[in-house]
């Protein structure tokens, strides 16, 4: 390692170093007892890497005037850098107690020195050379000092030795225990950084830096409340600290809380407005809050305090993907590239944008760069484990995450993450214990957090236990597919509380009337959540339920239709569509209402479905939610009376309620995965999904267990969706015994 030097360092081939150089002698010629000639000299060539020519000069003026501690300084790092470690040593403990070491920045450089002087002994000699600065040291900061050196050249095991031998001179020294403790945590070894900590505070309750060491061994270890306790005394001794409010944030935002971590990230801000890395994880934040154009804001001010680095870019390029802003964030990442090819974050983005556009083999090259750069980087294994989901290998995607979760242990999301792949291979056990961090982290709430305990498999006998609705429709209905095992198994003797998304209240308290149904609460305000769960002994999130009852695919059940529409409003919609003739109606969707370049792969055009629609013998109806006027409009007019529009007769997106009875007076649906499908199976109509997959909720079969009407028809990522459609096609035919296709 090149120590720091008086003058940088100068390739002996540029000409105005030689020029120095020869100008340098001429005046020592002329004044060969001027030990600031010499001095100069010396220096200058050390910057030239001519240490050895350097060593007869500083030794020369040292015979002079033997009290120059700066140039025996100076001579001991010309010895370590020619490998003479001993006499470096010998010399530089002769400084030790020498008032010069009082200075901060020479401290740390006879660190740095000692450090490069022992970088190529034996482990033993390093320790008695250790040993030998314990007895020489009139205080502990050298050691400290020397202690930080070898961490800073990852030399942990030495690191904590110089920290102990402090501590075994200096037991009562609250800064050795602290910096001991940070060195351990940096090592791996959280359980022996939280002692050291502890020690640390319990000597001096004001050290923060043993308070930020003790929070962050708790996250290590997953003991996030005890962690945020820790972080919540250090605000109330350091209540405007940029690194207490910042590593606070950021544990909240790997635990799903980001509306408090917006608020810390803000209230640092006001204090300390000139840190970028703040205003870059107030970005992150807003992204996971979706509120994008804030987050591209604060990104933007990160990189306007920081220009001349490209270390925010990454980020801006995530948020631009967000927005939609392809071709900006490919010019972002370009720029970055072009500057520096080996910028392991940028290629690591580009791959995103490759793998959400369906490019799947460049993204897994740009990922194999990015990691062979820095294998250390977790966002980089958690893109190779999103990749490898996509490309439906499982096996490789756990092992992705895995190394993810090495890589960031701080973080749950790895952990997560992981969960899809291993409940992608079939693996349920272990991928619903996985998925269950996503609850206990907060990770997975998606409307709210809840206020009361965690329900944990306690005994629920005269317990009021409340679900908590979490993620979109479809989710909570696949979800509720297991809410008659639990409330027949482990909930029977319990009080059953129950929020689901608004738009679906009436469908699922007529489907399960014997436990009560509210709209689920979309806030995290403590009052009205209060409020609704003001008597409940225990909270469980909804997709916890598979966690319980479905741990095995044996535990799936095969009835079919565990929603109940409203019986009066099926018969009226079986009349309405028997008055368009006795052929079976199937109803169609062919997209989500949100498009998006990362979403397009999983859906279709209207023109599509053609094959599907110009089947004689049945009748089709649109299920197409949001805004299809134009598209319906243009099949009209090339396939005229083929799909009727109901959109004059219902609300197709917001009255779900009455889409249920539609359905289950349909003979069949055919829709992507999307609420249309999800809604449809859980009635019990025959529905046929073209996805692409085989997605996680399939569960390594070829079906998705939860719903044993629909049937899958799925295909692998980047393959066009459309080649689902005369499958699909063929399916119908045979199972509603449908003729070929019309002359329409």
């Amino acid at each position: 390692m090149r120590l720091p030097d008086a003058l940088p360092p100068a390739s002996s081939a540029d000409p105005l170093a030689d020029a120095l150089l020869i100008q340098l002698r001429q005046q020592v010629r002329r004044q060969p007892k001027d030990a600031n000639a010499k001095a100069a000299l010396a220096d200058a060539l050390v910057a030239a890497e001519r240490d050895r020519e350097a060593e007869k000069l500083y030794r020369d003026i040292l015979r002079q005037q033997p009290d120059r501690a700066d140039l025996r300084l100076k001579l001991g790092a010309s010895l370590a850098r020619l490998g003479r470690s001993g006499e470096a040593e010998r010399l530089l403990l002769k400084l030790i107690g020498h008032s010069i070491l009082d200075k901060p920045e020479v401290g740390d450089l006879v660190a740095n020195v000692l450090v490069t002087a022992w970088s190529k002994a034996k482990e033993t000699q390093v320790v008695a050379g250790l040993a030998r600065l314990q007895k020489a040291a009139s205080t502990p900061d050298i050691l400290l000092r020397v202690a930080g050196a070898f961490a800073a050249m990852g030399q942990a095991a030495m690191a904590a030795e110089a920290c102990n031998l402090a501590l075994d001179r200096w037991p009562e020294h609250a800064e050795a225990f602290a910096r001991l403790g940070q060195i351990l945590l940096a090592s791996g070894d959280p359980e022996g950084a939280v002692l050291a900590a502890e020690k640390a505070l319990a000597l001096d309750v004001s050290r923060i830096d043993a308070r930020m060491t003790l929070a962050l061994a708790m996250i290590y270890l997953s003991h996030y409340q005890e962690a945020e306790e820790v972080f919540k005394d250090a605000i109330l001794l350091e209540p405007e600290s940029a690194e207490v409010l910042g590593n606070y944030a950021n544990m909240l935002y790997g635990l799903g809380r980001n509306g408090e971590a917006r608020l810390l990230l803000n209230r640092a801000l006001q204090h300390h407005p000139g840190i970028a890395n703040l205003h870059s994880l107030l970005a992150v934040v807003l992204m996971r809050m979706s509120k994008f154009d804030e987050a591209l804001a604060a990104i933007d001010q990160a990189i306007s305090l920081d220009p001349a680095s490209d270390r925010f870019a990454s980020a801006k390029a995530d948020c631009l993907l967000e927005l939609d802003r392809i071709d900006e964030a490919c010019a972002l990442l370009d720029t970055v590239l072009k500057r520096t090819p080996d910028h392991a974050a940028a290629l690591c983005s580009l791959a995103r944008i490759d793998t959400e556009r369906g490019d799947l083999e460049k993204a897994e090259e740009l990922l194999d760069r990015a990691i062979a750069i820095d294998p250390g980087r977790a966002a980089s294994w958690n893109n190779l484990g999103v990749l490898r989901k996509r490309q439906f290998r499982h096996a490789e995607a756990v092992a992705a995450f895995e190394e993810a979760g090495r890589c960031a242990p701080l973080s749950p999301g790895a952990l997560y993450n992981k969960s899809f792949a291993l409940l992608g291979t079939g693996r349920l056990a272990e991928g619903w214990d996985h998925y269950e961090v996503g609850a206990h982290a907060n990770l997975r709430h998606g409307w709210r957090v809840t206020f009361k305990p965690i329900w944990s498999g306690e005994p629920l006998a005269g317990k009021h236990l409340g679900l908590i609705a979490e993620q979109g429709i479809g989710d909570q209905v696949m979800f509720l597919s297991c809410l008659e095992d639990f409330a027949k198994g482990p909930g029977v003797e319990a009080k059953l509380s129950l929020e689901v998304h608004p738009k679906i209240r009436r469908l699922v308290a007529r489907s399960f009337p014997d436990i009560e149904v509210c709209d689920a609460l979309q806030t995290s305000e403590k009052p009205s959540a209060a409020s609704f769960e003001s008597d409940f002994d225990y909270a469980m999130y909804l997709g916890s339920l598979p966690v319980v009852v479905r741990r095995n695919l044996e535990d799936f059940s095969s009835a079919v239709g565990f929603l109940k529409a409203d019986p009066l409003r099926v018969d009226h919609w079986r009349k309405r569509l028997a008055a368009l003739g006795p052929e079976p109606v199937i109803g169609l969707c062919w997209r989500s209402m949100l498009l998006h370049t990362g979403r397009n792969h999983w859906y279709l055009q209207l023109e599509d479905l053609a094959p599907i629609f110009t089947l004689s013998g049945a009748r089709f109806v649109s299920l197409q939610y949001g805004d299809a006027r134009e598209e319906l409009a243009e099949a009209e007019r090339r396939w005229p009376g083929r799909i009727l529009s109901l959109e004059d007769e219902l609300d197709l997106t917001d009255d779900l309620d009455e889409v249920a009875a539609l359905n289950a007076a349909l003979a069949a649906v055919v829709a992507p995965n999307t609420t249309c499908s999800v809604l449809s199976a859980g009635i019990g109509c025959p529905t046929y999904e073209f996805t692409v997959g085989p997605a996680w909720c399939m569960l390594g079969t070829d079906r998705v267990p939860f719903f044993p009407s629909q049937k899958v028809f799925d295909y692998p990522y980047g393959t066009p969706l459309v080649q689902a459609v005369p499958v699909i096609r063929d399916a119908l035919r045979r199972d509603l015994g449908l003729a070929g296709d019309s002359d329409g």
